[in-house]
């Protein structure tokens, strides 16, 4: 899927491609991951630009497929079923220091913001 208008720099590319490698992030699956934009690839708060760094590995079932449980058309049922987007970034950070044996390239600011999102176990954004 392209961006409208705000294509990802070098830095958040490799990002995006190498959270993709770790595979969905729901399964483990590593064919047809998709990446979730969680807030959307524009998206800032407090004013920090995370559109593109807050994203999750998913497996195309759990992005856009199933009827039931894909987290573009049912959050609510996705979040209460597999926890909030949030803490399943922070267990993205973590298997990504993990598997690469390094500290994920995203800047402090920036997952402190996307931290921020999480209200009563739900990713809240406005």
């Amino acid at each position: 899927m392209q961006s409208k208008g705000n294509n990802p720099n070098s830095k958040e590319l490799r990002w995006r491609e190498d959270v993709r490698a770790l595979g969905c992030i729901l399964t483990g699956e590593k064919l047809a991951v998709e990446i979730h934009h969680v807030v959307g690839a524009s998206a800032k708060h407090d004013k920090t630009s995370i559109g593109h760094w807050f994203i999750l590995p998913l497996s195309k079932w759990y992005h856009r497929d199933d009827s039931l449980l894909n987290v573009t058309d049912n959050k609510k049922t996705f979040e209460e079923t597999f926890g909030s987007q949030v803490s399943l970034f922070n267990r993205l950070l973590e298997l990504y220091e993990f598997h690469y044996g390094c500290r994920p390239p995203v800047d402090d600011s920036v997952i402190r913001a996307i931290r921020d999102l999480e209200r009563n176990g739900r990713t809240v954004y406005k």
